[in-house]
């Protein structure tokens, strides 16, 4: 039953997969996207400093540039922790808040990756009519300050060379694969980053739209009281 269980998993969609919130001890245990995503973004930030033995755990070894070795021991990292040796790795953990920094302050120009979609654990069935296509992609950071807090939204912008946009949902996913970079510090067409300067626009500006309605509808909640 865990063999059959085990492979239906990797047939699943990634979407049916997240959804299903499966527990390790009863079979290969799925984390939510943002966990995913920290992880990710862990195992690339980490490499020359830990030894990764699953997609929700890591041997550390060797302290990050700048850490602080009395908040961060070496030693095994889990998430979620399954072990009672293990570190609970999280979202707000002083290591995740160095790796998010890190990542964060790091130059991107804009270069040529080439992703690997027969590598990826799992099925993305809205990419799969774009294999073997061309395009362009960003990804921007929207940063809002609203009734004393700060709220940060990622604006995805995609289109492929034949000028059909992907929406929000599939750039994300397209990011979710595995890749690498054939080509570095690329040029883009002015018309190519015409397009994608005027999709982030459209996105930022329905961001804040959003943000506008949730506040005046919290305004007038406050003022009924």
């Amino acid at each position: 039953m865990s063999d059959t269980r085990c492979k239906l998993l990797e047939n699943f969609d990634d979407e049916v997969r997240e959804k299903l919130k499966m527990r390790a001890k009863d079979s290969q245990a799925i984390l939510s996207r943002f966990e995913k995503r920290l992880m990710q973004l862990t195992r690339h930030e980490l490499r020359d400093q830990a030894e990764f033995l699953s997609d929700m755990a890591f041997d550390l070894y060797k302290l990050p540039q700048d850490a602080n070795q009395a908040a961060i021991p070496l030693g095994r990292y889990e998430l979620p922790r399954q072990s009672g040796d293990a570190f609970t790795y999280r979202v707000g953990h002083p290591l995740a808040e160095v790796v998010i920094k890190q990542a964060k302050q790091r130059s991107l120009p804009a270069a040529t990756v080439e992703f690997d979609y027969g590598s990826h654990d799992g099925k993305v069935s809205i990419l799969e009519p774009f294999l073997g296509q061309r395009g362009a992609l960003s990804l921007s950071l929207l940063r809002v300050e609203a009734l004393d807090q700060v709220e940060e939204h990622l604006l995805f912008a995609a289109v492929t060379e034949s000028g059909e946009i992907l929406d929000e949902d599939m750039a994300e996913r397209l990011l979710s694969l595995p890749g690498r970079v054939v080509l570095q510090r690329v040029d883009l067409a002015a018309e190519v980053k015409c397009q994608l300067d005027e999709l982030t626009q459209r996105q930022e500006k329905q961001q804040r739209q959003a943000i506008s309605q949730r506040n005046a509808a919290f305004f007038e909640t406050e003022a009924g009281n």
